[in-house]
């Protein structure tokens, strides 16, 4: 799979295939639980608690895509492509 090269950020250079295939119904699951993980130690630093962190399965995941949301814009503004959908 050849990849094209792309300048993101401050001038971050990436390759990355001309469209990445999204598509599938769980592909962003994990990444979700990283970014809500992320939140969390910014709320640690900050010296914020929050409420029942302690649970397992204890996740906001409107925090947690929002977080995932800006990532994406970051990628898709400099022009790579990301399938989010199957094409019927």
């Amino acid at each position: 799979m050849s990849k094209k090269e792309y300048e993101i950020g401050d001038g971050t250079i990436v390759r990355a295939p001309e469209e990445i295939d999204a598509s599938h119904l769980n592909f962003f699951d994990d990444l979700e639980y990283e970014c809500w993980e992320l939140f969390k130690q910014y709320a640690h630093a900050f010296g914020i608690e929050i409420e029942g962190e302690g649970d397992s399965d204890s996740i906001d995941f409107y925090i947690a895509k929002q977080i995932q949301e800006t990532i994406l814009d970051i990628f898709q503004k400099d022009g790579i492509k990301i399938k989010f959908y199957k094409e019927a």
